[in-house]
């Protein structure tokens, strides 16, 4: 098979043999209940680890149950945003369960250990301030980064561009939120009871539930990045290194700003609800302008394969006008389960042979993409044949 460059123009529309839409992981029955019972299972874990690091006993399951329970609910509704902007690629299902264990379970311990260690070093020192200002952003920024740093080094095809990876990233961090705060709102009912703990439920799930989704989405940005330059080992590692910073230095702010604060009930009511606003906006604002590029960027690269004659115009929208997608969104709502997935595979394929069109002319490669590219384009014609459209 002749190697043909990225640079160049796609080939014709052809039309291959006629094949059956195979559904996603998301939507097939065995997707759906093996994601069900991965997450029920990381939950479980995640309960058990907080209670162990909390010293409570059996009989305080139900709480930390309960805790649990009301506490993923602003995480869900964090990523339910995340996935509004990019709907039409359906995750990896071991790295979303992954990602999100690693927050719940290895990061947590492991920045338990490393702030246990560096604070004893700090309180030496006699800088015990240091411990919440450097120490704990420090130490969790570094736990979380690490399965980014694992994904980039073992899984960079998963990065095909900042989206995938600022979305592992806000994973990671979405699972360390929710361990944490778990631990926290039980630490609060012990020691406020039930007041204490609706004050703090609030607080942290309704203020600032999203820090930790916006810290380490930074350093998945940047491994996105890297990948999609086709960046050396070496300099891929720099830019996340890069990244890590940009998430250190937003955790040490917010953190610092409980420091140096006067202390007082009105400052610690009003503090993270400005905070929360605050890095909201920042989350809001990133994820706008990146989506807005992303969709140039689509645009840009479908409307190559359109002069091939893949895609008609209302084709490419879908996939790259912010109003025209989230209409077929909605319609896929309304059709027949066979047509609803013939649509979204029709518009994730597009979407993947953008990304990885624009991937390897940003990194300047010269890839036999031949075989990949005739697969996704054959489930492209045998969707538009499942639809009744060819």
């Amino acid at each position: 098979m002749t190697a043909t460059l990225w640079s160049v123009q796609p080939a014709p529309a052809a039309t291959p043999a006629m094949d059956r839409v195979t559904p996603d992981a998301w939507t097939s029955p065995a997707g759906v209940w093996s994601t069900v019972i991965s997450l029920i299972v990381v939950f479980a874990i995640t309960i058990l680890v907080m209670m162990v690091l909390g010293d409570a006993g059996f009989s305080q399951l139900d709480l930390y149950v309960a805790i649990g329970l009301t506490t993923l609910v602003p995480y869900l509704l964090w990523m339910r945003l995340l996935v509004r902007f990019d709907p039409w690629i359906p995750r990896a299902r071991k790295l979303v369960f992954l990602a999100i264990l690693w927050g719940c379970i290895p990061a947590v311990l492991a920045s338990v250990f490393m702030e246990t260690e560096l604070d004893g070093v700090v309180t030496e020192l006699g800088e015990a301030s240091l411990g919440l200002m450097v120490v704990a952003p420090f130490s969790e920024e570094l736990a979380k980064g690490l399965f980014v740093v694992l994904v980039y080094i073992f899984g960079r095809r998963h990065l095909r561009g900042p989206w995938d990876g600022l979305f592992v990233g806000a994973l990671v961090g979405a699972g360390f939120g929710f361990a944490e705060d778990i631990g926290y709102l039980a630490n609060a009912f012990s020691d406020g009871g039930v007041i204490g703990l609706i004050v703090n439920y609030v607080l942290r799930e309704v203020f600032t539930a999203h820090a930790h989704l916006v810290f380490t989405a930074c350093t998945g940005l940047a491994a996105g990045l890297a990948a999609r330059h086709g960046l050396s080992m070496g300099h891929g590692l720099v830019w996340i290194g890069l990244g890590f910073l940009a998430a250190f230095a937003l955790h040490a702010m917010w953190d610092t700003s409980t420091a140096v604060l006067p202390s007082g009930e009105t400052v610690m009511l009003f503090e993270p609800i400005i905070q929360g606003a605050v890095y909201a906006a920042i989350a809001i604002v990133g994820l706008s302008i990146l989506r807005r590029r992303e969709d140039k960027m689509l645009t840009a690269r479908l409307a190559e394969y359109a002069e091939a004659g893949w895609f008609s115009a209302e084709e490419i929208a879908s996939v790259a006008d912010p109003k025209a997608r989230r209409a077929a969104v909605k319609r896929t709502r309304r059709m027949p389960a066979l047509r609803r997935q013939a649509v979204r595979l029709l518009f994730a394929a597009q979407t993947l042979l953008a990304l990885n069109r624009e991937k390897a002319l940003m990194a300047k490669n010269q890839i036999d993409h031949t075989e990949e590219e005739d697969v996704r384009l054959r489930k492209l014609v045998v969707s538009a044949r499942a639809m009744g459209t060819d």
